[in-house]
């Protein structure tokens, strides 16, 4: 939906040439990361929405909303809070696996969550 944005590849290192590589911007990242938690429900997805969040992306809800509407569903901070609630209890064994360094509580990512949703 978003234009793709340019990337720049260089390993130095491993003697790989500078390429550049299109990418989604980081915006579209984050909507279709809040699209995937809010059809699937995923703590993986969740942790990738917050992380965006976290790195100063800003939640784009028109986007979110175009990208939902492939789904018949439209967003609801309600229904979004109730699925967070509904992977608290699985949200530290599925992820601490995953994330090198100190993981996020879920009351952490649910306050980020209620700040920029302004619920």
């Amino acid at each position: 939906m978003l234009k793709p944005i340019s990337v720049r590849l260089d390993e130095p290192l491993y003697g790989i040439p500078i390429v550049y590589l299109w990418g989604l911007d980081l915006k579209e990242a984050l909507a279709e990361k809040l699209r995937a938690f809010y059809v699937r429900k995923s703590p993986r997805d969740l942790y990738d929405a917050w992380f965006l969040i976290h790195r100063g992306i800003s939640i784009d809800l028109g986007l979110l909303e175009a990208k939902l509407q492939f789904y018949n569903l439209s967003f609801s901070t309600e229904e979004f809070f109730s699925a967070v609630t509904q992977i608290e209890d699985s949200w530290r064994a599925e992820m601490e696996p995953l994330i090198i360094g100190s993981l996020p509580s879920i009351s952490e990512v649910k306050n980020t969550f209620l700040q920029v949703l302004g619920k």
